[in-house]
Parts: structure tokens; C-alpha cells; sequence
């Protein structure tokens, strides 16, 4: 993640890297950008963020297993806040670079600096419950970045 787009986040989201930003804070975020949110038994991804005539809105899917929520649910804000209003969904992937944004975006707004620094990997996975997976993009980007 440059240092170019890691200040536009803090500009469109000032609390990203500060506070770990939980689902009361997400969506206290989604209200302040004007994006939608739905939880549907329908969703055809466990994520998804769409714009509909003109709204942009985050669907989650109501399968979606916990400790996957906030993960998947700062992806899909991710997509909002960084790339064209377009329909994306919800990816594990670090591959394209337009997941790998959103991954990073959301890897940070779980795990902020200070707690990486304060936490090991093991202690952060016990506390908050966060998949291994998000906790490795953090880890990456801690060593690749120094975020």
C-alpha cells in the first residue's frame, strides 16, 4: 500500500490505523459515506458491493461465519472508498490489485499499527478471533510496508 493511498484513507476515514474499527464504528463509517448495508439470504457471495441507481450499498451474506464479518464487511467499504462504483465481490485474493487494496485496507482497520506492534500474530488471533488469513495481510504488510 503506498504512502499516497494510506493518506487518502486517513483523509476519507480518519480513525483507519488509529482504532481498530469495529462493526458499530463500520457502520457509524458507511453512514458518513452515504453506503448502504444489507444482510440478505439470498447474496450470492458472502460479500458483495454494488451500486443501485446511484446508492452504493455492501451486502453481506447472513451464512457468513463471524469471524469472517468484520473482515468481509471493510473489504466490501474498501471497494467504495478506493475503486470505481462498480460491482465487486468479496475476495480472499492478494493477487489482483484491487483486492489486494482492500485486503490491505481492511487488514489495517482491524489490526492498527499499535496493536501489531503491541500483539503477537497468536495473541491477536486469540483476543479478536480474526481468520488466519487477515492476520498474514497484516503481517505482509507490516514486513513490506513498515505500516
Amino acid at each position: 500500500m503506498s504512502y499516497i493511498l494510506s493518506q487518502i484513507l486517513k483523509k476519507k476515514v480518519p480513525e483507519w490505523n488509529e482504532q481498530i474499527i469495529t462493526e458499530n464504528l463500520f457502520y457509524s463509517i458507511c453512514s458518513r459515506a452515504e453506503v448502504g448495508f444489507i444482510e440478505s439470504d439470498d447474496a450470492k457471495a458472502q460479500g458483495e458491493y454494488i451500486v443501485h441507481e446511484g446508492v452504493p450499498i455492501i451486502i453481506l451474506s447472513k451464512r457468513t461465519k463471524p469471524q469472517m464479518r468484520p473482515w468481509i464487511m471493510l473489504h466490501e467499504l474498501g471497494h467504495h472508498l478506493l475503486h470505481y462504483p462498480t460491482m465487486h465481490r468479496f475476495s480472499k485474493s492478494i493477487f489482483s490489485r484491487i483486492d489486494r487494496e482492500t485486503n490491505y485496507f481492511a487488514a489495517i482497520g482491524l489490526m492498527p499499527t499499535w496493536l501489531v506492534k503491541a500483539k503477537t500474530p497468536g495473541e491477536i488471533a486469540a483476543e479478536y478471533g480474526y481468520p488466519k488469513e487477515i492476520i498474514e495481510i497484516r503481517r505482509e504488510i507490516t514486513v513490506n510496508f513498515g505500516i
